[in-house]
C-alpha cells in the first residue's frame, strides 16, 4: 500500500523534474529569466540539489545579478564538494567572484 507520505514525494520529485528540464529548455534558448524562475522553483521543491543549484547559479549570473549567483554557486559546492565542475569552482571561487565583478562592470 502506497501512503500519502509516499504520494506526496512523487508529486513533488516530477514537479522537481518537470522545472529542472524546463530550465534546462529556457537555457538552452538564451531564455535566462525563465531559466532563473525554472531553476528557483527546482531548488524550492529539492533543496539537496547541487545541479539545479549550479544551473540556477549560471542563469542568474548571465542576468547580470553576481551576488544571487555567488549565492547559488556556493550552495552548489556545499551540496556537491567533489564534482568535478564544482570543485573547479570551489577551488577558484576568489578569481571567479573577481571575474565576475569585472564581466558585470563592463
Amino acid at each position: 500500500m502506497v501512503s500519502g507520505i509516499s504520494l506526496h514525494l512523487a508529486a513533488q520529485n516530477s514537479q522537481f523534474e518537470k522545472a529542472f528540464q524546463q530550465g534546462i529548455a529556457a537555457s538552452r534558448s538564451n531564455q535566462w529569466e525563465e531559466a532563473a524562475a525554472d531553476f528557483a522553483k527546482a531548488v524550492a521543491l529539492n533543496q539537496a540539489s547541487a545541479p539545479a543549484y549550479l544551473n540556477l547559479g549560471l542563469a542568474r549570473l548571465q542576468l547580470g545579478q553576481a551576488d544571487e549567483a555567488l549565492a547559488a554557486l556556493n550552495r552548489a559546492v556545499a551540496l556537491s564538494p567533489t564534482s568535478g565542475a564544482l570543485i573547479c569552482f570551489s577551488e577558484s571561487r576568489d578569481t571567479v567572484e573577481m571575474t565576475i565583478r569585472v564581466l558585470l562592470q563592463r
